[in-house]
């Protein structure tokens, strides 16, 4: 799973999906590979968590800890959260958080670890 946070008005965000969202490449694969989720840090919509819990999109942000836009967290298929980047991530970064995680690599080395491999 991934979980994205972002905000109207947020020039990064936008930057995001001019930039690195809009490759076909990218797209097919995460929609493939990830249950993907939006969270609007600044929306008082009322969502309901997976433990039933039901919260604003602004409350589940601040209880996140999302300090800024965008912030992508990663989560394993088990719904173990793996780690967080935060800011404009290129297609190439994408990729391979994506690789990371579909290739069961979080399982044996750190993102950072991997990261270096590449």
């Amino acid at each position: 799973m991934l979980l994205y946070f972002g905000r109207y008005g947020c020039s990064t965000c936008r930057k995001m999906h001019a930039e690195v969202f809009s490759d076909a490449e990218l797209s097919k694969k995460y929609n493939a590979d990830f249950v993907l989720a939006y969270v609007d840090t600044e929306s008082g919509n009322r969502i309901k968590l997976a433990n039933g819990e039901r919260t604003t999109e602004m409350q589940f942000a601040a209880r996140s800890r999302i300090l800024g836009t965008p912030t992508f967290v990663y989560f394993s298929p088990e719904q173990k959260p793996l780690f967080k980047k935060a800011g404009f991530q290129s297609v190439t970064q994408m990729n391979r958080y994506g690789d990371y995680i579909t290739g069961n690599h979080y399982k044996s080395m750190p993102l950072s670890d991997y990261l270096v491999t590449q």
